[in-house]
């Protein structure tokens, strides 16, 4: 588009032919935009397939296991307690 705008005599043109000319070109990237989008945007893929599906899932099923919490909270419990039971001195320095 744009080198066909150049390629043509921009001086011999008026002001209005000018604003029609630079109107039309915005309106033709825009409706190219449009359609790049459209065809983007089908999310035809794995990953996100898969997440269309979690949201049913997961009442069914209760949470999924790479994001339940109770392995690790159970694997910190005794750090916890502790950190809960010392004297409050900084043993590092």
């Amino acid at each position: 588009m744009l080198k066909e705008q150049t390629e043509t005599s921009v001086k011999e043109l008026t002001a209005s032919e000018k604003a029609k000319l630079c109107l039309e070109d915005a309106l033709e990237r825009q409706n190219l935009m449009n359609e790049i989008l459209k065809e983007a945007a089908h999310y035809n893929f794995p990953k996100m397939h898969l997440i269309s599906h979690y949201a049913e899932q997961i009442p069914k099923f209760s949470a999924l296991k790479q994001y339940s919490m109770d392995l690790s909270e159970c694997m910190h419990k005794g750090f916890k307690e502790a950190y809960r039971r010392r004297n409050k001195v900084n043993a590092m320095s």
